[in-house]
């Protein structure tokens, strides 16, 4: 073949693209004491591109520049400092209109990254507000080792610590939230299509107001299943219902998950599933919460989750679980102990033990198994490990009973 002049020009233009370098990431520091590229990170996120990291050094940010931040549809890191949260602080003032974080149609995924900051003290009073911590729409990003603490939605709205809502499936990892509040979903709230993904998580005294409000720790409804593995809730309260975690029109997954001292005051002190729920419940314990109607679990409207290899016990108010005729709920290789309202379950129950899982310290909370706890695999006849927790100290002691009672303490 001959070697003609297009051919040779074409032949040098690929060689000159393949030598060329690719564009380097850049880093963007930014320093409250003058010290970085950029003094608020407002700034550093505006000069960063995709795949760039705006690395923020520890210390407190606050007002404009350092609050409402915007990061458009950029794809960058936006870092503080990961194995300590609490030194790099986004602190939104308390002032009313004024949150840590938005994203907003940005189609952001997972290359899009805020990591290591403690966002606190957003503020919205507007009935329509969502979001006071971080809110999240059409974006999925990802949210690691962060702590979203003490922000509020007054006045109606969603979501005081993070809002997701209109397909928004952030990766929500190695995060707490503490002392948020909104109408509905104190610490999260999810809908419309968003199914974020949740571990390591820690949900702690958050609110969902007086009155009606629903979800406590997290709201999901409309078709929005998030799913959560290695969970807790503890001392989250609802005005109305779902303590823990309440669910409308959705069916989350839950795995390792552990509702503790949650209460609801009227239905589901840890959980409450409304209109057509089936959430699916593997390895769940349940605690020590409170509500008139379910002190564990509450049921209403044809929802009907699959509970397995969970414990649900020691109610303080309220029986293991409540629902009405609608509801079949579905409850095997399970422990059912010492709920105030009593240990009946509704829907088709088996294998169940109605035996005193033997926690290693049910006044701490401490729900770590003891060493003969009929919930490990070795103490009861499916060799099942029930519970979200594992074996964590000696053996307790326990009463003596006869052989006929033994047996009755399964069914």
């Amino acid at each position: 073949m001959r070697w003609s002049p297009v051919l040779a020009v074409t032949a040098a233009v690929f060689a000159l693209a393949c030598a060329a370098p690719h564009a380097q990431a850049v880093i963007h520091d930014v320093a409250w004491d003058g010290s970085g590229d950029f003094d608020t990170i407002q700034e550093g996120i505006d000069a960063a591109s995709d795949g760039d990291t705006v690395l923020v050094a520890p210390g407190t940010y606050a007002g404009d520049g350092n609050r409402d931040l915007l990061l458009g549809s950029k794809r960058i890191v936006l870092r503080g400092t990961p194995e300590s949260p609490g030194e790099t602080v986004i602190d939104c003032g308390n002032e009313t209109g004024h949150r840590g974080i938005r994203f907003l149609l940005g189609a952001q995924d997972s290359t899009c990254v805020v990591d290591g900051f403690l966002i606190k003290r957003g503020l919205f009073t507007d009935v329509n507000s969502s979001g006071a911590g971080i809110s999240c729409e059409w974006a999925s990003p990802k949210l690691v080792n962060l702590r979203l603490e003490e922000n509020r939605i007054l006045g109606g709205g969603n979501g005081g610590g993070l809002y997701c809502n209109n397909s928004a499936s952030p990766i929500v990892r190695n995060v707490s939230f503490l002392w948020n509040s909104a109408y509905n979903g104190g610490g999260m709230y999810c809908s419309m299509g968003s199914s974020p993904r949740i571990r390591n998580a820690t949900f702690t005294e958050n609110t969902a107001t007086s009155g009606p409000g629903r979800g406590g720790g997290i709201y999901c409804g409309s078709d929005a299943p998030p799913s959560l593995a290695d969970v807790v809730f503890s001392g989250n309260v609802a005005g109305r219902e779902g303590g823990g975690m309440y669910c409308w029109r959705s069916s989350p997954e839950l795995d390792r998950v552990t509702f503790v001292g949650n209460s609801g005051l009227m239905y589901g002190g840890g959980l409450s599933c409304d209109d057509d729920c089936s959430p699916m419940l593997t390895n769940v314990t349940f605690s020590a919460n409170s509500a008139p109607e379910g002190g564990a679990i509450y049921l209403v409207d044809n929802s009907s989750p699959f509970v397995s290899r969970s414990i649900l016990a020691f109610s303080e108010n309220g029986g293991a679980i409540s629902c009405d005729g609608t509801c079949d709920p579905t409850i095997m290789n399970s422990c059912v102990y010492g709920n105030a309202g009593g240990d009946d379950v509704c829907g088709s129950p088996t294998n169940i033990i109605t035996q005193d899982p033997l926690f290693c310290d049910v006044t701490a909370d401490d729900l770590g198994l003891a060493a003969n706890s009929p919930c490990l695999s070795g103490g009861n006849p499916w060799t099942v490990h029930m519970g979200s927790h594992d074996q964590a100290c000696t053996t307790s002691p326990v009463e003596e009973a006869s052989w006929g009672r033994i047996k009755s303490l399964y069914r």
